[in-house]
């Protein structure tokens, strides 16, 4: 899944006079990580990585954690809750919001000063996706031996159930998400279509690009048995947020 919606140095920042203090009521953003709501969710890796994936956890000791994707279960997504945020300056700094973040890989012509004061202005705005329903993508998934098979071979693979996407607030606003609060939606693997109160359907269409992703949650697999041959279904689903 990607939006059209680094390693940059961020010295400039300062030469151009730009504040280099942002964040929001509803978000801090360090440089491995995006607080939201009270949540840690991972930056590390985040722009080769979608909604449904799977993946393997890393936690190196000199480097930002980050999960090494491995495959997809987006086939079995299919409702997803959506709501947006945007940044404001008092919090969090400028070379922060570029930490763990590719601009080149974000693709929109755009230095790293530029992305930072459309942030700070408003000009790009924050959407969380998650998954809707995850009893039910559980149950879908413990229906897949092929998965199933593939998911208890390591303790370390984690399910991706949410990913923070950057995108224009024009394209927020098209959506009908114009304001702070929860929204439903269906997700085909490639587009979002937002129950919102925009009357067109296809104006509540939205196809992320690649390189968009700029967070994301994961999930740890709770298993049936510990031995990984025993192993023939998910019990539950378990939060793996990011370390303070």
């Amino acid at each position: 899944m990607y939006v059209r919606y680094l390693n940059i140095a961020v010295f400039g920042l300062l030469f151009l006079g730009l504040s280099t203090s942002i964040a929001s009521a509803d978000a801090v953003i360090k440089k491995s990580y995006l607080n939201y709501n009270g949540y840690r969710y991972y930056k590390g890796s985040a722009q080769q990585l979608e909604l449904g994936d799977w993946c393997d956890k890393k936690t190196p000791i000199t480097a930002a954690n980050y999960c090494d994707q491995k495959g997809t279960l987006k086939g079995l997504i299919n409702q997803v809750t959506v709501s947006r945020f945007e940044v404001e300056q008092n919090g969090s700094t400028a070379v922060n919001i570029l930490g763990n973040f590719s601009i080149p890989l974000l693709g929109w012509g755009l230095k790293g000063d530029d992305f930072v004061k459309k942030v700070f202005d408003g000009e790009y705005v924050f959407l969380h996706m998650a998954i809707d329903n995850e009893n039910k993508f559980k149950n879908d998934l413990n229906k897949k031996p092929g998965k199933i098979n593939d998911l208890k071979q390591k303790d370390s693979y984690r399910i991706v159930d949410s990913v923070i996407i950057v995108m224009k607030g024009s394209e927020a606003r098209s959506l009908g998400i114009t304001h702070k609060g929860n929204f439903k939606g269906t997700w085909n693997g490639t587009k979002l279509t937002v129950d919102s109160d925009v009357q067109s359907e296809t104006a509540r269409q939205f196809e992320p690009e690649k390189g968009t992703v700029y967070a994301y949650g994961l999930k740890k697999i709770q298993w049936d048995a510990k031995r990984e041959k025993k192993r023939t279904e998910i019990e539950d689903l378990k939060n793996d947020p990011h370390g303070p």
